[in-house]
């Protein structure tokens, strides 16, 4: 979205590649029955929603490290999670960079954020969502390759 007037601006051309780098992946768990699917309504201010290869982007942001989506699930869920950023797992995993409270607004499926607020991310993701997140050596991930920019004038 932001690539056209930075294009038009500053004469930016770039790509994408999949490059093999260590990260973690998300992957199916045994109970993904618990991923909530976004039905058509109205979006609620402060309730996220996406597909689960834009849930592993938000999960690489927060854990600033690469996360590929290897679910092979398909479709729009919502992303209510509640985690503690001081909670690590027993591999020595990070927490997390922070944790978006669940919102009031009854639109909002917040039932599964409000169980337990306590858990790193590793096991928040595996018991709200029903999903698993793994480090790993290496995956491959989308990786943005400037190829030109300009200095702005």
């Amino acid at each position: 979205m932001t690539q056209s007037p930075l294009a038009e601006r500053f004469h930016l051309a770039a790509h994408t590649e999949r490059k093999e780098m260590s990260a973690y992946v998300l992957l199916a768990g045994k109970d993904t029955a618990k991923l909530l699917p976004k039905k058509d309504e109205p979006d609620v201010p402060g309730c996220e929603f996406g597909t689960l290869a834009e849930f592993a982007d938000l999960l690489s942001y927060r854990l600033n490290k690469p996360v590929a989506d290897q679910t092979h699930i398909s479709g729009t869920f919502y992303f209510v999670l509640a985690y503690s950023i001081f909670s690590g797992s027993a591999k020595g995993d990070p927490g997390a960079g922070g944790s978006a409270p669940p919102t009031s607004d009854p639109r909002c499926p917040s039932r599964l954020a409000a169980k337990n607020s306590a858990w790193s991310i590793f096991d928040a993701v595996r018991q709200q969502m029903g999903l698993r997140l793994e480090r790993r050596g290496n995956a491959l991930v989308n990786m943005l390759v400037v190829d030109r920019v300009d200095k702005a004038t």
